[in-house]
């Protein structure tokens, strides 16, 4: 189940480079290199022995990925790649705040199913953790990739939308969060009914278990 999970990613992946690749939003030079790169892993997913080789294939997935936000991100946002805890540019800030807020959710699809979200196949539990969820988010981190790059590209947030402070470099300020929730509340219906489905299986497979 755990290849499954990062094999399906990795898919989702592969096909946003695509999408990226139509939208001519990276060269053509650069977005066969990057795809080349998840073509190459995917094969290598299925044929992992343990644990630690896969989440090494999702890590290496996953730069691939961050390497393409930061070639077509606007040059303000100071995007190299990802960073947390804290957060220090703008894509990196509504990042972090996106993952959260699909954690909580994927928290109460899972629990919803009756299903432990501690207890997960592919995150090792870890105390304090809902490791499920963690799971569960990652059937739908590649669509957050896209849609927070979006608002950039969009120019739903601007430069003006974030400030720092002593204690963080960079945070949404009151106006870019007045503009971020309700684009977020619109896209969430429907990551939120995937989500919910998604768990609903899950909870079939341990059942038929």
């Amino acid at each position: 189940y755990a290849k499954q999970l990062v094999y399906s990613h990795a898919i989702q992946q592969f096909k946003l480079l695509s999408l990226w690749q139509k939208q001519s939003l990276l060269c053509e030079q650069d977005v066969e290199v990057f795809k080349a790169r998840i073509k190459n892993m995917i094969p290598m997913i299925a044929a992992s022995h343990n644990m630690e080789q896969l989440r090494g294939l999702e890590g290496a997935t996953a730069k691939v990925i961050f390497a393409c936000i930061a070639s077509i991100a606007p040059v303000w946002c100071k995007f190299k790649g990802r960073n947390r805890r804290p957060p220090l540019d703008p894509i990196n800030v509504v990042l972090s705040l996106s993952y959260s807020l699909i954690y909580a959710e994927c928290t109460r699809a899972l629990t919803a199913q009756a299903l432990d979200p501690m207890l997960g196949f592919y995150h090792e539990p870890v105390h304090g953790r809902y490791s499920l969820a963690c799971d569960l988010t990652e059937r739908i981190r590649t669509e957050i990739d896209k849609w927070v790059l979006q608002l950039f590209i969009e120019e739903h947030l601007k430069i003006n939308h974030f400030s720092s402070s002593e204690q963080y470099p960079c945070v949404l300020n009151k106006e870019g969060r007045a503009i971020f929730y309700p684009l977020w509340e619109r896209k969430f219906k429907a990551w939120k009914k995937y989500l919910r489905s998604n768990a609903q299986q899950w909870a079939k497979t341990v059942d038929q278990a």
